[in-house]
């Protein structure tokens, strides 16, 4: 089991990793390279497995002073901390969802728009060549 300086020092490389990814994530928008959000979902993972098991150390000492009682009301502390930190990155999944779904969203209405401007202009093209060809028609041919 690494020391309490080696989870630090690893926390602190990890932490400063993650900020480089968000920081490139976050130029890049959802031009983000998919290794880029890959590595940002690993790094929060193990960020988030050492902070918990740094809450989660108790010295032996107090473990053996607890009794059976006073072990059940830690466990069940830790579960319920546990619940509240799944809770908090559910949410942020979410949010990060519907980030993304509006992003795609307002990247569809503009092509749809896009789109629209050109099947316009496409049938208004259409449509003066058809006149151009009525009015040589009418004139009598070519």
């Amino acid at each position: 089991m690494p020391t309490q300086e080696h989870r630090q020092a690893l926390l602190t490389e990890l932490r400063r990793r993650r900020e480089v990814r968000e920081l490139q994530a976050a130029q890049l928008g959802i031009d983000a390279p998919p290794h880029v959000k890959v590595e940002l979902a690993e790094l929060n993972a193990q960020i988030a497995a050492l902070e918990a098991e740094d809450r989660s150390l108790v010295p032996s000492e107090l473990l053996d002073s607890l009794g059976a009682s006073g072990r059940i009301q830690l466990v069940l502390a830790e579960l319920k901390n546990l619940k509240q930190n799944v809770s908090e990155r559910f949410d942020r999944e979410r949010e990060d969802i519907l980030e993304r779904f509006d992003t795609w969203e307002k990247i569809w209405t503009r092509t749809q728009e896009q789109n629209n401007r050109w099947l316009i202009a496409l049938t208004l093209a259409v449509i003066f060549i058809a006149m151009g060809f009525v009015a040589i028609l009418a004139r009598g041919g070519p």
